[in-house]
């Protein structure tokens, strides 16, 4: 019995493998980055963007077994981008785990609770520097990410297009759930380890408003 559940498992896990994140790029995971090497200056010619949800969107899909792929959305987060004429810069993004939602109050809870545990790490974070490839558009990101309380070095290649004054950042990697010790206390198996990581950021320069004293 044991070794036919063992064979089963083995199986459905390799179908999910197969249905996945095919094509997607893997970002690199690595312990983390030493902080005099991402939490640099930004250039001094320096354009500065910002990226708000709405208009901006954090977007993750992740898939189990049971019920298959599942989006979930962030409706808080607040990042910047700070770059260059030539393309280098600072990365910095900021979300607000409590505001994850997904596609019904099962899910959303089960993401929050079970496996993110808000509660406890109520925030999430990118910092990276910004550095121009080989590619027209395509840079370079190179950093730490800290999310569920576990801080890992990361790197991913992202488009970023000037319209004037803004500067739009979109990246789509994978990365496992497993390197940030994110496990359901049942069942933890049916869930795909891969989570499939949207940023689709539309900037534009920071703006400082000033609220009349009342």
């Amino acid at each position: 019995m044991a070794r036919s559940r063992l064979l089963v498992c083995g199986a459905i896990a390799s179908i999910a493998a197969a249905l996945g994140c095919s094509g997607v790029q893997r970002a690199t995971l690595t312990t983390p980055l030493p902080v005099t090497t991402i939490e640099v200056a930004p250039p001094p010619d320096a354009t500065k963007v910002v990226y708000r949800a709405p208009r901006s969107r954090l977007h993750v899909h992740a898939s189990d077994l049971l019920n298959g792929d599942h989006s979930i959305v962030f409706r808080k987060f607040r990042g910047s981008a700070e770059i260059d004429p030539r393309g280098r810069g600072v990365f910095h993004l900021d979300v607000d785990m409590r505001t994850l939602e997904a596609e019904n109050d099962f899910i959303t809870d089960f993401a929050k609770y079970e496996l993110l545990e808000v509660d406890i790490h109520p925030r999430a974070t990118i910092v990276a520097t910004i550095a121009p490839t080989d590619e027209p558009q395509i840079y370079k990101l190179t950093g730490n990410v800290t999310l569920h309380g576990v801080e890992r070095g990361i790197a991913f290649d992202a488009t970023l297009v000037r319209r004037g004054d803004a500067i739009d950042l979109h990246a789509v990697f994978k990365m496992s759930r497993a390197e940030f010790a994110m496990r359901a206390r049942r069942a933890d198996w049916i869930i795909q380890d891969d989570l499939r990581i949207t940023l689709d950021l539309h900037a534009g320069p920071e703006q400082v408003t000033i609220e009349p004293l009342p």
